[in-house]
């Protein structure tokens, strides 16, 4: 089956930054970085969303330090051969590539959003690092405030 999709929108969320945190005393080995995303199927236009949010931590108590969110709406032709929406808020799909395509896109977007955001910072060294989309089946909570 011929399915096409394109990015119809793409925008930067949300971004914070710590400016109170004493970055000469940082030790990038105690840097964490999670990563969450949601999935929000719009059957009726054809069109999914995926939220994408990155979260740098640090140290033990794992002190937010940044934070930026993307959001990229898609849309499919046919939308129904490509994924189908459930009651729940849920979807499912027969052809796992192309959600894996649409996953290294916000990806991408997530990474340079970020690579912007922390140029002229002492996190400006300490880029997301490049993921392997098998992380996304083990993804860990991000930490709360």
């Amino acid at each position: 089956m011929n399915i096409r999709y394109r990015i119809v929108s793409l925008m930067e969320t949300g971004f914070f930054y710590d400016f109170d945190f004493d970055y000469k005393a940082f030790d990038p080995a105690d840097l964490r970085f999670y990563l969450s995303h949601e999935v929000i199927p719009h059957p009726e236009e054809d069109e999914l969303v995926l939220k994408m949010e990155v979260l740098l931590a640090y140290g033990e108590l794992q002190q937010r330090l940044a934070g930026n969110s993307v959001a990229l709406r898609f849309h499919f032709d046919p939308a129904g051969a490509a994924f189908a929406a459930h009651s729940e808020g849920s979807f499912s799909t027969r052809y796992p590539d192309i959600f894996d395509s649409i996953l290294q896109a916000a990806v991408g977007t997530l990474r340079g959003t970020l690579l912007k955001n922390l140029k002229g910072t002492p996190l400006e060294p300490y880029p997301l690092p490049l993921i392997s989309l098998s992380y996304f089946k083990s993804i860990e909570p991000m930490p709360q405030e």
